[in-house]
Formats: structure tokens, sequence, C-alpha cells
């Protein structure tokens, strides 16, 4: 049992846990049917040698994604003191999938203005540094999302037993993402240059 695979899945068992705290039965089963979809098409090979054998190891790519069902049926907004909240989840869930989001934008962002800013010239340094953040450094991800989930946590305004979040608090969860984005771009590419040197 490798390190990866047991914070990978003392994270899954973290999100499993305010999850069903939380009552999030879509969220949770939108997770488990897209890590059982991904299974059976490497168990198939669909994709053959290309099968996404690494994405096993990623559960913050299904939760992700399935946070679309908590964002459709509990993420509201109250326009009196301009703020977003969830009605039943539990504040620090709520948290966790703002931040999620909000740490795949930042990568998204990254990735799109690399790819348009630089189609030659530093994108086989950037490029490769990105992919490999994401795919081969599953600890380093999931880190970076609790830290942002309970940044976002920590700097919401608490409301009874929920936390609201202004739009400058997403804002700061979103900078804080792409500020970390880009350190870990750059330190990557420097260790890559220092092997050069």
């Amino acid at each position: 049992m490798t390190v990866t695979l047991i914070i990978s899945s003392l994270y899954f068992v973290l999100f499993m846990f305010l999850a069903l705290k939380s009552q999030q039965k879509q969220w949770i089963a939108g997770t488990i049917v897209m890590m059982m979809g991904v299974f059976l098409i490497i168990k198939l090979r669909l994709f053959g040698v290309f099968a996404p054998h690494t994405l096993l190891l990623h559960p913050y790519f299904y939760i992700s994604i399935a946070s679309f069902f908590f964002f459709i049926s509990d993420w509201h907004w109250q326009p009196e003191n301009r703020t977003f909240y969830a009605k039943k989840s539990h504040s620090f869930l709520s948290a966790w999938a703002v931040a999620s989001f909000m740490q795949h934008l930042a990568y998204l962002i990254v990735l799109l203005i690399v790819s348009w800013k630089y189609p030659q010239g530093y994108t086989p340094y950037f490029l490769p540094a990105l992919l490999k953040l994401y795919l081969l450094h599953p600890i380093f991800w999931i880190v970076i999302h609790l830290f942002l989930t309970t940044f976002l946590w920590l700097i919401g305004q608490p409301q009874g037993k929920q936390r609201h979040f202004s739009v400058v608090d997403i804002q700061a969860t979103f900078l804080a993402g792409l500020l970390v984005m880009m350190f870990s771009i750059i330190n990557d590419i420097r260790l890559f240059l220092l092997q050069w040197t």
C-alpha cells in the first residue's frame, strides 16, 4: 500500500463521511457511478494503452464532477446580505465543494492561458508541468484542496449552524488556488532546469 493510496483513501472517506452526514445522496451516487464507469472502461480496455489508469487514484476528479448535484440541489443565494449558502449540508462540505470548483477553475484557466499564449516555445515546459500536477501528484492536489477548503470555511460568515460565503470569499479562494498553481508550476520548471545546469 503506497502513501498516495492511503492519503487518497482517507480523502475519499472524509468526503463520504461529510456527504452522508449531510444526506447528499445524489452527490455520493454520482461519484461512485463515475468511479465504477472508469473502472469498467479500464477493465474492458476500451482505450487500449491510453486507459486513464492514474485517474483511479484520484477521487478528487470524481467528487468534483459529481458536486454538480450539490450545486443544483443545495446551493442557494441570499440576496439580503449577498452571500451563498447550503441549506442542509455541513458547512465544511459546502466549503469543500466551492474550493474544489475554484481549484479546478484556476487549473483550467492556467491551462488555457498557457495553451493560448504560448503555442510554441514555453509550452513544452508548462504543459507537462500542469499535467504532472494533476495526474502524477494527487497528494499535492489533495493537500491544496483541503487547505483551500479550510481557508474558505474560516473566512465564511457563521450564521447559526451554517456558514455563508460572499463573492469576495469565493474570489479570494480562487486567487489562492491560482497562486498555488503558478507557484507549483514555476517550482517544477525550476527543478527541471536545475537538472540541466
